[in-house]
């Protein structure tokens, strides 16, 4: 049977809630497969381990992250989602159920060694405003001198480099041997390019 009789078959035999979660399921494994996920796991993940970073924030969490967040194992690994539902994807005893924008006013100051962003501006922070405040936010629980890495589309989402007052908390860094700016070209899922931009927070 083809792989299109396949799909006809499911779509009357499954019902529509499991094909939706098989879906979901297929479609995540596809992100995280991404070269520029790949790259976060496999490269960017044991570079701020090996920098030393014990305590680490991602923003936004997923099924996809699912790699990342293994890789973290061995280090104090929080996480922070808006979105209620995303905490069965994370730590019950390391997430926070909030806007990344006020997280200053969820926990103590400079808690982390590093902070990861990606895949955020654009797909729930879409506005400048909400991006300067996230950054400011973020500065304030990050400790002196950590490391903040941003993954977003340059092109599609909001230049957060460019916003006003933020150069004055980011210095561009390598991290290790790795480039400040490391940029993928679009691939199935994103018709934009998708770079990280690593800094360490000078505020």
């Amino acid at each position: 049977m083809n792989a299109l009789r396949m799909t006809r078959w499911t779509h009357f035999i499954l019902p529509r809630w499991l094909r939706g979660r098989i879906y979901h399921a297929f479609l995540s494994r596809k992100i995280e497969n991404l070269p520029s996920r790949r790259f976060l796991h496999d490269a960017i993940i044991p570079a701020l381990l090996e920098a030393g970073c014990k305590s680490m924030l991602f923003v936004g969490v997923q099924s996809y992250n699912r790699e990342c967040l293994r890789r973290c194992e061995n280090a104090s690994l929080w996480t922070i989602d808006v979105d209620p539902e995303a905490a069965r994807w994370a730590r019950a005893d390391r997430h926070i159920v909030g806007d990344v924008c006020v997280i200053d006013q969820l926990v103590p100051p400079m808690c982390f060694d590093a902070v990861v962003m990606n895949g955020v501006f654009g797909y729930g922070i879409n506005e400048a405003s909400q991006a300067r405040a996230a950054i400011c936010a973020l500065t304030k629980v990050a400790k002196h001198n950590a490391v903040l890495v941003v993954g977003w589309n340059p092109g599609r989402t909001i230049d957060f480099c460019h916003l006003a007052g933020i150069k004055e908390y980011l210095v561009p860094i390598f991290l290790g041997r790795m480039a400040s700016h490391v940029e993928f070209p679009p691939d199935e899922i994103q018709s934009h390019s998708h770079a990280y931009d690593i800094y360490r927070i000078a505020a």
